[in-house]
């Protein structure tokens, strides 16, 4: 250096060779981040001209994936170029090669799906695009982790790591082994018609306790159902197995609690058909989830599950006996629609239960269980589900971060919450460290 600045440890030679241009082509575990940084752009750009209500939601909503995909595309042809410039470490270049098939698979996936799903079935290649996506998802958080491990080794034990495991293979090779394992397994953990054909739901039983409930009525048995998530990779076979397994609980009450689409449009819409065939000896009532209003169809999905023989709770509420069913729609749809019918409002689905009742909230997502908390309402327990209780790792440990009530059951003073896993998944079929789940609340 001209300045006579003297550095801690020698540069090797290879780590001084410049490519064309005269700028050292930063690892792999670099580019991962910029990909996911990318890839997260891509889906918010996405989702901002689909549901948006700016001039521009009047597209095609095909035409708008597409040109968003197309540019996703061409930044992942560039990766490609840069993970295979000659002069990289080795590990590099192979983990590179066989990632950038990966990484096109998941900036395919959106568009794919919307392009050649139709519902009734699920498309092989838009499934191995999703399962790209999980891949994708894995890699970088291990390759992040790698890198960070390797510099912490640096700046405890004061040099780089030894040629017998050298950055190349701890930062990108090795994280590659350990993605494609919990690829693997979080594949294994999903039960779906075209992933594991004959294997049903897990279910998970509870008992709760309501000390308001009519003595006759106890013993009542609610069939709990959230995330159903209809889409590019959950079709009619899916829903029809479901089905079949709800009716095989033959449960008193079945409470559909949201997100019961996954993507924009209404074109998923005769995979809900088997809902129709739910049988439940008091009732079968609905709330909607944040992506019924992602889908910009809102209404539409609520008309089928309306045909399918469900009750809409929007805002409203259903009394059986002593017991009072209140359903609240989606907390999102305030941000989501100018529709005053269709936004949240806590107030107005227990307006109709009686002080004495024994009142379930049903609702998609936990945050409501705040709201009536705070608000001191006159509720006994809320049913929700929306948190996939993370769904793989590591986004199991972002839910218990980011969401109070994550999983399972809880109590705050008299009020009792009970979050489920929800029956299918968002996204990547992967399924780590978690579990889809049908669950069947007994009330005692």
């Amino acid at each position: 250096f001209r300045g006579g600045m003297k550095l801690p440890w020698r540069p090797s030679e290879a780590a001084c060779q410049l490519p064309i241009g005269g700028i050292r082509s930063p690892s792999t575990t670099r580019y991962s981040v910029v990909f996911l940084a990318i890839l997260a752009v891509y889906n918010v750009a996405a989702w901002l001209l689909f549901g948006s209500q700016y001039p521009w939601r009047a597209l095609s909503a095909r035409a708008n994936v597409l040109f968003v995909s197309e540019l996703g595309e061409l930044l992942a042809i560039w990766l490609l170029w840069r993970w295979v410039h000659p002069g990289r470490d080795i590990w590099e270049r192979i983990v590179g090669i066989l990632m950038t098939p990966v990484y096109l698979g998941t900036v395919l996936a959106l568009p794919a799906g919307l392009l050649l799903s139709g519902g009734a079935q699920v498309n092989p290649l838009v499934l191995a695009c999703y399962i790209c996506g999980g891949q994708c998802l894995q890699f970088t958080f291990y390759a992040l982790l790698a890198h960070c491990l390797s510099m912490c080794y640096r700046f405890l034990i004061g040099t780089r790591l030894g040629p017998m495991l050298n950055k190349g293979f701890f930062c990108a090779a090795l994280p590659l082994a350990v993605s494609v394992a919990m690829t693997t397994a979080g594949l294994s953990g999903v039960s779906s018609s075209a992933l594991s054909a004959g294997r049903g739901i897990p279910v998970r039983r509870i008992d709760i306790e309501l000390p308001r409930l009519p003595s006759s009525m106890r013993g009542l048995q609610v069939a709990l159902v959230s995330d159903l998530h209809i889409g590019p990779t959950v079709g009619v076979p899916d829903v029809a197995g479901l089905v079949t397994q709800l009716n095989g609980l033959k449960p008193d009450v079945v409470a559909l609690v949201g997100d019961l689409a996954d993507t924009p449009g209404t074109q998923f819409l005769s995979a809900a058909a088997p809902l129709a065939n739910v049988q439940a000896k008091l009732a079968k009532v609905y709330v909607t989830g944040n992506h019924e209003y992602l889908t910009m169809r809102p209404q539409a999905w609520i008309r089928a599950v309306a045909a399918a023989g469900f009750q809409p709770l929007a805002n409203q509420a259903r009394r059986i006996g002593g017991l009072c069913l209140a359903g609240v729609n989606d907390q999102f749809a305030d941000v989501a629609t100018d529709s005053a019918e269709l936004h949240y409002n806590l107030s107005a689905a227990l307006s109709a239960c009686r002080p004495s009742d024994a009142v379930v909230l049903l609702a998609h997502q936990p945050s409501v269980a705040k709201d009536a908390i705070s608000s001191g309402a006159n509720v006994d327990l809320i049913l929700c589900g929306h948190t996939h209780a993370g769904q793989f790792f590591p986004l199991t440990i972002l839910a218990k971060l980011v969401f109070p009530f994550n999983y399972g059951y809880y109590r705050v003073g008299r009020y009792q919450i009970f979050v489920t896993s929800g029956a299918m998944y968002y996204g990547p079929p992967l399924r780590t460290l978690t579990q889809q789940e049908i669950a069947l609340v007994r009330l005692v």
